[in-house]
């Protein structure tokens, strides 16, 4: 018997986080593209545009705990910025029309500015990091704006496969005479 959908949506988000989490940390660790592409923004972003709490809730908070846990920092830190990005994402998708790709990418960007500035200011409270000056991050920001649309997509795609598998086993009711 095939998984309900929001169950099934949930372990397809969760098993996306995983992989991206494996990507990033290893495929895209040594590389410049780390960073300069937060992949994990993105698909935390895509979560809080695009999905309901049960379903891309767990998603955001284990790539927040993952984080976290190999990070080396303050534990907690990237929890609570996952969280809060997937919140403002959930709230602004059901207050303005986010499916366009020019909305993305503007809400991506918003969303990637806020996301680097709080956590530079929480290194700087937390750990006494050094003032880093932020047109550093000025071309990771626009990086992974342009880079969202394409992530979005394959996120659908992905979505999109798993309803058709999961609503393939079913036959419609016969209609009633």
């Amino acid at each position: 018997m095939l998984l309900r959908l929001p169950m099934s949506k949930t372990f397809l988000f969760l098993g996306w986080a995983a992989l991206l989490f494996i990507l990033q940390t290893s495929w895209l660790g040594p590389a410049s593209g780390y960073r300069t592409i937060h992949i994990f923004l993105i698909f935390v972003s895509y979560l809080g545009i695009t999905q309901e709490p049960a379903t891309g809730l767990p998603a955001a908070l284990l790539l927040g705990v993952l984080t976290d846990t190999f990070s080396g920092g303050s534990f907690g830190m990237f929890l609570i910025l996952y969280l809060l990005v997937y919140l403002v994402g959930f709230s602004a998708g059901k207050k303005v029309y986010l499916q366009s790709v020019l909305y993305r990418v503007g809400a991506v960007l918003a969303m990637d500015v806020s996301f680097r500035l709080l956590l530079l200011n929480l290194l700087r409270v937390l750990e006494d990091a050094p003032v880093t000056d932020v047109t550093r991050v000025l071309p990771g920001v626009l990086a992974t704006a342009f880079m969202s649309p394409v992530c979005f997509w394959v996120f659908d795609a992905s979505l999109n496969r798993l309803e058709m598998l999961t609503h393939a086993g079913r036959t419609k009711p016969r209609a009633r005479r």
